[in-house]
């Protein structure tokens, strides 16, 4: 509540120590009703607002704010790797991955995702790449969300051009013997190596498949990542790309599928 102070009856007299001193009756009076303050609508800054009510407690309250809340509003960040807003990494591990062999290295995700969209949905795509010079590797992967469109992807895609080479594709996951030899005809007893690092010799790709087999011819293509592997018999080539794809040959992963139709090297 706001007061005044004015003189009722004010009377003068005369004082020994001070002659123009005066002493006034000052009964206090309302000078307004008492009325429940807010906050001024003016862009007033808070200085001008407190000295406007001087010894009157102020609390200033922003336009979303409540008078009831426990603390004052704080600035809030958000987390927007988190938010319903944004894109949730998929769980891929029981979707179909597909392996693309012999990628140019100018082949990046997006290239590779507009290669197999027409096949399905796709869940991942990922194009490996050397963790020091991030130059690709030239191999990747594709998921699908459908067995049936990875089906297609492999038997549709396999020996497509993509950028400057034909690639080669196959499952990323090794399948049993029965599934590889009924890939493929009857006269075709080629293995497709991807995945070949630049210093890998004749003699190494010997060395790694000769426990399956004959082997009647070796084309090695080290520049490109890639080599072919002839074998004498169809069933050898079968258990070498069994056995043979996911594994490491001088420090770097292969993947094995079956070559062209009728032995061809390429």
């Amino acid at each position: 509540m706001l007061l005044s102070a004015a003189p009722a009856n004010p009377t003068f007299h005369q004082n020994p120590s001070n002659m123009n001193g005066c002493s006034v009756k000052l009964p206090l009076t309302p000078l307004i009703a008492p009325m429940k303050m807010s906050p001024p609508q003016s862009s007033s800054s808070p200085s001008s607002v407190a000295s406007a009510y001087e010894g009157i407690p102020i609390i200033l309250i922003g336009s979303n704010a409540s008078i009831g809340a426990k603390n004052p509003p704080k600035e809030m960040r958000v987390n927007w790797a988190t938010s319903p807003g944004t894109q949730i990494k998929v769980d891929t591990s029981k979707h179909f991955h597909v392996f693309v062999g012999d990628l140019s290295p100018e082949i990046d995700n997006k290239t590779l995702k507009d290669a197999f969209a027409p096949f399905g949905e796709i869940s991942d795509v990922k194009v490996i790449r050397d963790l020091q010079t991030l130059k690709s590797k030239g191999y990747g992967f594709v998921s699908f969300v459908r067995r049936e469109d990875a089906e297609r992807a492999i038997e549709q895609m396999n020996g497509q051009w993509l950028g400057r080479r034909t690639i080669r594709t196959n499952w990323a996951t090794r399948m049993t013997f029965d599934e590889v030899i009924a890939q493929t005809s009857e006269n075709n007893s080629t293995v497709y190596v991807g995945g070949i690092n630049t210093n890998t010799t004749e003699d190494d790709v010997r060395k790694y498949f000769a426990k399956y087999g004959t082997i009647m011819d070796i084309k090695l293509f080290k520049q490109q990542g890639f080599c072919f592997v002839r074998f004498d018999a169809k069933e050898s080539a079968a258990h070498a790309i069994v056995n043979v794809s996911g594994t490491e040959i001088n420090g770097s992963p292969v993947r094995c599928s079956w070559g062209k139709e009728g032995g061809s090297m390429g």
